[in-house]
């Protein structure tokens, strides 16, 4: 988040939203070490907002994908992964 607000990401905030039970969780029990970036407000297929009431449906595809949200991810991942120093 640090990264984030170092290159003006504003999607990522500290806001502090509840566990969140995603993709992620299967793929840790299996042993694979993942984080999960997620918009904690468009959790849920019951929200009361139409256009965000998609998470895990048949509707969750490319045309609901924020498309500033994920130029904002890729942005912070790839300046995190860029900032890594590596000792050969």
């Amino acid at each position: 988040w640090n990264k984030a607000a170092q290159i003006g990401a504003d999607k990522f905030t500290t806001q502090i939203s509840p566990p969140v039970y995603d993709d992620h969780i299967s793929l840790n029990q299996a042993g694979l070490k993942t984080i999960d970036i997620i918009d904690s407000d468009l959790i849920g297929a019951d929200s009361p907002i139409e256009r965000r009431n998609y998470w895990h449906t048949d509707k969750d595809n490319i045309d609901n994908i924020g498309v500033e949200t994920l130029q904002q991810v890729g942005d912070v991942v790839t300046n995190v992964i860029y900032s890594i120093k590596f000792n050969y």
